[in-house]
């Protein structure tokens, strides 16, 4: 019996202590599965895109869309309610009629009956449609922006730090002149200054680089510590239109001309409706008086946009020309620097007369990468413009 139960006991302990065993295995295993997926979670994700992939990473799950979609559908639910509220009010005169009851017309009763809140839901269920395109004709604008603008910034890094490593050998071959007496103090500060401005510039530049990259991000509603590697770089190829034709198709397409036309077709429905009373009443000449406002607002916008759209191109013509001369200079800078340095080698010119040819080249590759971002904006901008138009801002 005591033999029994010694076995017993060893079991129980043997058990016992491989649960330990096993339990402590699990908790290490479960330990290491979280410590790998909190790594994973903590990694952050990275977005390669192109101008393409950018614009449709934006446009995914965004709230100015979504908000858009439930107003169209919010309008479309008003259309239903104001046919209700005509066939409500034709049945109330009609039983009136019926009984010999007197009923006071009023404008109000009278546009209700007449189906004016009908044509005004049905028109502003159009225009919410058609302003979803101008929703997603701006966050394309502003993805583009945003995105060249971070390309720009790249390169303006770039101009910057080849400005600051020709400063630094230039700095080191002074340093050398001038333990050996060869050169003024004057030319040794000279060249330390130089080196200190363009590590001045380079920072300036750098930090410009992120805030640009972190506007990017919050316009593709991505989260801040995600990597961003942009792929394309800013297109420069010749604009040509036809801006006559450009004009005038957009008179038929723009979301502010047609929001205008339809208020002034709509203010007309409210006039010829109101003719029902006489012209001595207030309600006529109201009626009339907004009608004549909105028709007068319609004429004036299809001025204002045919002018801005010959301006706009005018703009893109001004800045392919000062691209292609921003181009020009920056290349002859670039010679003159290549000639400049071999002349300062051969001992032809001053270190102070290298430095300049050194901050001209700069100058010139900074004014040629901004020229190139304004052309290609004032182009992308005028492509809205003939047709659905950008929001005002």
């Amino acid at each position: 019996m005591k033999r029994f139960t010694s076995l017993l006991v060893a079991l129980i302990v043997s058990i016992s202590a491989w649960s330990v065993t096993y339990a402590d295995e699990a908790l290490t295993d479960e330990t290491n599965v979280t410590s790998q997926t909190e790594e994973a979670v903590d990694e952050p994700k990275v977005y390669t895109l192109s101008l393409h992939d950018a614009i449709e990473l934006a446009m995914t799950d965004n709230p100015q869309i979504i908000a858009n979609e439930y107003e169209q559908t919010a309008k479309e639910i008003n259309i239903k309610s104001a046919y209700l509220d005509k066939s409500a009010m034709k049945k109330s005169l009609k039983a009136a009629s019926d009984y010999n009851k007197m009923s006071v017309t009023t404008m109000q009763t009278l546009l209700v009956k007449e189906g004016f809140g009908v044509a005004q839901a049905e028109m502003e269920h159009r225009m919410s449609i058609l302003e979803a395109e101008q929703i997603k004709a701006s966050i394309a604008y502003n993805t583009t922006n945003a995105y060249y603008n971070v390309v720009l910034m790249d390169k303006l890094v770039n101009a910057a730090k080849n400005s600051y490593g020709l400063a630094l050998d230039n700095k080191a071959v002074v340093d050398a002149q001038y333990e050996l007496g060869l050169v003024a103090q004057m030319v040794y500060d000279n060249a330390d200054i130089s080196v200190d401005g363009a590590k001045s510039m380079l920072e300036a530049y750098e930090l410009n680089r992120e805030i640009a990259l972190l506007n990017l991000k919050n316009i593709l509603n991505i989260d801040k510590d995600s990597e961003v590697i942009l792929t394309d770089e800013i297109e420069s190829e010749e604009f040509e239109s036809d801006v006559e034709a450009d004009a005038a198709a957009a008179l038929e397409t723009r979301y502010d001309l047609t929001n205008a036309k339809e208020g002034m077709e709509l203010a007309y429905l409210n006039f010829d409706i109101s003719g029902a009373f006489t012209s001595s009443s207030a309600a006529y000449n109201t009626a009339y008086s907004s009608y004549i406002d909105a028709q007068y607002g319609y004429d004036k916008a299809r001025d204002l946009v045919e002018l801005s759209i010959h301006s706009a191109y005018n703009t893109i013509l001004t800045n392919h020309s000062a691209m292609d001369i921003a181009r020009r200079t920056y290349e002859m800078k670039l010679k003159e620097y290549d000639a400049s340095k071999l002349q300062y080698e051969l001992g032809m010119i001053t270190n102070l007369e290298l430095t300049d040819k050194i901050n001209a080249l700069y100058e010139a590759q900074v004014d040629y990468a901004q020229k190139k971002l304004d052309y290609r904006m004032s182009v992308e901008k005028y492509k809205y413009d003939i047709t659905i138009g950008l929001p005002q801002q």
